[in-house]
């Protein structure tokens, strides 16, 4: 129990770290002499698995939203958030209603995705999942990947290497990626990717992972975010949809992996779409299938 708590405590400062790339909401106060604005958001969080959302507004519109979960813990969070105003028309609260609904919900899906997590890799049945086993492809504790590009379009052949470490929901990953002059076989563009990664589990066959980090093209470095899904068939058999956007790359991975308890053959497409050529050769997209080796633990 100690275990649990301690990891809640940690995946909780994590999902709020995760929480401060969103955008600053300022609410603006009215000058009205009618219109006033109370009782600000509050977030309450105890151990009793229900999560209560109430909002009262002057105009005698009360909402109530209750979701009740439970868990073989008996861990659980209560959300409480309550807000009053008074208005005139034209002072939209149904769209903040829905807005701080939102935060919730996102809130509390990043805080049990760790939860799930780390839960899986402690071998925990608190919540009732598998415990995951050594070298599964979902949340690996280490994973190498190499795989040479066929490519679907001029210049586009190639070799990517990934590299990815972690425990439970913390993790970073690595990848290089190198297409080669169909001719000459000579380097014509390099793409860097290196993130930290949030792995959540939703279920024991099911990981959400949100990665925040840079994407090296060339010599030019940008703001890269991913978000990549893994489904398991069985825990070394799995799917895996990579998508990664920065300010002028498009990055679509979709792989299968298939093998052994430590070992994996994987095939799939790849496709990057550039705005602008970041390099003297003017290409803005390239296009691929791959096959490749995996090693995992």
């Amino acid at each position: 129990m100690k275990l649990f708590t301690m990891n809640l405590i940690l995946t909780k400062l994590s999902v709020m770290s995760v929480i401060c790339i969103w955008p600053t909401i300022v609410l603006a106060n009215h000058n009205e002499s009618n219109s006033t604005v109370s009782n600000k958001p509050t977030l309450t969080i105890t151990h009793d698995s229900k999560h209560t959302y109430t909002s009262n507004n002057s105009s005698t519109t009360n909402n109530t939203y209750n979701s009740n979960t439970s868990t073989s813990s008996n861990n659980t969070v209560t959300v409480s958030h309550s807000n009053s105003h008074s208005h005139h028309s034209g002072h939209h609260t149904v769209g903040e209603d829905l807005f701080y609904i939102f935060l919730e919900v996102f809130d509390e899906a990043l805080f049990f995705g760790g939860i799930s997590s780390m839960e899986r890799v402690d071998g925990s049945d608190n919540l009732g999942l598998r415990p995951r086993v050594d070298g599964e492809l979902l949340l690996p504790f280490f994973k190498f990947d190499v795989s040479a590009l066929s490519g679907m379009s001029e210049n586009g052949m190639g070799s990517d290497m990934s590299f990815e470490m972690g425990y439970g929901p913390w993790a970073m990953h690595y990848r290089n990626t190198s297409f080669l002059n169909d001719n000459t076989f000579s380097k014509v563009q390099s793409f860097n990717k290196f993130e930290f990664l949030y792995r959540m589990s939703f279920g024991s066959d099911f990981e959400l992972d949100l990665g925040l980090g840079s994407y090296q093209v060339d010599d030019q470095m940008q703001f890269v975010m991913s978000l990549p899904i893994k489904m398991a068939f069985t825990p070394h058999n799995i799917i895996e949809f990579r998508p990664s956007w920065s300010q002028d790359i498009q990055d679509y991975d979709l792989a299968f992996y298939s093998g052994t308890e430590f070992y994996s053959f994987k095939v799939g497409y790849r496709y990057i779409s550039q705005s602008q050529p970041f390099s003297a050769t003017p290409i803005k997209a390239y296009s691929n299938i791959y096959a490749g080796f995996s090693a995992h633990y």
